[in-house]
């Protein structure tokens, strides 16, 4: 009895101070923190003391945060995690689940598709809806990512043209060195704009959390 609950007492207070930190920054719409804080508040918290509907509510937060944070850029713990596969299940959210898996693949033509296709319901999804640039610009990064990182003998791509970036980013070449100075600025990729060359140098990844689907294809 007594025992068992000094045993939890520094689950539970880390699972409080957790909570009030994502409840501010959700208020405060940092999402990058808010969805730091969260990860930490179900680390740390008994996932049955949660109904069906507020796992779905925070699930729904977390996922949607994440998504429209320029900063966040590993989907591999969300998919993992079956705390946010509820989302999958719902009809309300399983479009929002989709999006993670097409955010977890890179694929720029998917997200258009999808977009197009499912406009209704990401409307319906305040947070989506009003940053829907932001996940446009993020795709298009991850895709840059993902061709570097995936590229067959991948540590001797120390260089890539401005044709084959517009090619895999899906943008006009005169827009490349805007999408390249964002993935300098979030520290995605560390590398060096050769203007007169048109080139772009590659020094360091910054890592990436992949699901097993990706891991196979590094195998």
């Amino acid at each position: 009895g007594e025992m068992a609950k000094l045993r939890n007492y520094p689950k539970l207070l880390h699972s409080t101070l957790n909570f009030t930190k994502l409840s501010y920054y959700w208020r405060k719409g940092d999402m990058l923190n808010f969805v730091r804080a969260a990860h930490q508040y179900l680390a740390y918290t008994d996932r049955r003391k949660f109904s069906a509907e507020e796992q779905l509510e925070i699930s729904q937060r977390v996922v949607s945060a994440s998504l429209i944070s320029e900063s966040v850029l590993n989907f591999g713990d969300i998919l993992e995690n079956e705390f946010f596969a509820c989302l999958g299940a719902s009809p309300a959210t399983k479009t929002l689940w989709a999006l993670v898996g097409i955010f977890n693949r890179g694929k720029v033509d998917e997200f258009l598709r999808f977009i197009a296709a499912n406009d209704a319901q990401l409307q319906a999804n305040p947070l989506l809806a009003q940053n829907l640039p932001q996940l446009d610009r993020k795709i298009r990064v991850i895709a840059l990512y993902d061709a570097i990182f995936f590229a067959e003998n991948s540590f001797a791509k120390q260089t890539i043209g401005f044709a084959e970036v517009a090619e895999i980013g899906k943008v006009q070449l005169a827009d490349v060195e805007r999408l390249l100075v964002h993935v300098l600025s979030i520290g995605l990729i560390k590398g060096l704009i050769d203007e007169p060359s048109e080139t772009f140098v590659i020094q360091e990844l910054k890592p990436r959390d992949l699901d097993r689907e990706r891991l196979a294809q590094l195998k």
